[in-house]
């Protein structure tokens, strides 16, 4: 495993589009990283900007469009590179001999959740991820949490704060 303390290139293996403005990078490198850990991400000539892991081995990354530099980054392809410098900050955990957790986060903050529910499930903990965003058109990774519920029991509880019309608000539908 690994720290980069210099940037290093990593070359991008997979692109998942998640949403109408996300996507996640899997690129080949791995790390020696906890959930809640982030990385700098560099584009030579351009800038660099910080990312939460969603996985350190290997490196995964979500990665929303909402300023230049990752509009740039979503023009990316497979076989492409980007470049690592990480990781930062300090990660988060919950002890060994907890036995239910919920986990809690909405938007870009669901990033290292999916990371630390495998860890918590693979500790025999009993995993609630409860993930929100402004509307459901916004969720990032209810279908990767639902395909864990799926194959661990992982309960799952997606949160919209706002309905997408009038119409829908006043039916339920």
């Amino acid at each position: 495993m690994n720290c980069f303390t210099l940037p290093t290139a990593a070359r991008i293996t997979g692109i998942e589009t998640d949403n109408y403005r996300t996507k996640t990078f899997v690129l080949d490198a791995q790390l020696e990283a906890a959930p809640g850990q982030f990385i700098m991400a560099w584009l030579p000539r351009f800038d660099e900007k910080p990312f939460s892991l969603v996985s350190a081995d290997p490196v995964t990354l979500m990665i929303t469009a909402v300023g230049p530099f990752t509009r740039l980054v979503h023009e990316l392809q497979v076989g492409d590179r980007l470049w690592l410098r990480g990781p930062f900050g300090r990660g988060f955990d919950a002890p060994a001999t907890s036995r239910r957790v919920a986990l809690v986060g909405g938007g870009y903050g669901v990033a290292p959740l999916l990371w630390l529910a495998r860890r918590q499930l693979a500790q025999g903990a009993h995993v609630t991820a409860i993930i929100g965003a402004r509307t459901e058109a916004d969720l990032l990774y209810g279908p990767r949490f639902a395909a864990l519920a799926d194959a661990s029991g992982v309960g799952v509880i997606p949160c919209a704060s706002r309905l997408k019309t009038a119409a829908q608000a006043r039916t339920g539908a």
